[in-house]
């Protein structure tokens, strides 16, 4: 998911986002011998957390 997308929705919005992202990484850490697809869907949702954290803090501060 785009930064810039992210920045259009609300604190509770990113707040769910970042639950369901979680939910999805702790899945491919559970099941690991799904194969080259989902080592990638699980580098991807590593770093899209990393995104909606730091625009959670961002919002947050201002």
């Amino acid at each position: 998911m785009k930064a810039k997308e992210l920045r259009e929705l609300s604190i509770e919005d990113l707040n769910s986002k970042l639950e369901e992202l979680g939910d999805l990484r702790s899945k491919y850490r559970i099941n690991p011998d799904q194969g080259l697809k989902n080592s990638k869907e699980f580098i991807s949702a590593r770093k899209d957390i990393a995104r909606v954290k730091t625009l959670l803090n961002e919002k947050r501060n201002n």
